[in-house]
């Protein structure tokens, strides 16, 4: 099972922003015995992490290319 969002739902008075309350629900939902919310958020940092690793890695090699560039560097093979 897999899910793609995220709800977080907090008692608030919405009343002084002009807010009227028209009917209170209930809500009711059961978490299955082998839920483990600590997996699911450490595998999503790693996935934030990986993409960061990315990104750097990418920008890490366009400086490194600049640098070059100026010094007049080539890291080609000759034929």
């Amino acid at each position: 099972m897999s899910t793609t969002g995220k709800c977080e739902i907090y008692p608030i008075d919405m009343s002084l922003y002009g807010c009227v309350v028209v009917e209170p629900i209930e809500i009711e939902y059961e978490i299955p015995a082998d839920f483990n919310r600590v997996a699911a958020e450490v595998a999503a940092l790693d996935k934030q992490i990986e993409a960061v690793r990315g990104e750097f890695t990418a920008k890490l090699q366009d400086l490194s290319d600049k640098k070059a560039q100026l010094l007049c560097i080539e890291n080609g093979v000759s034929a």
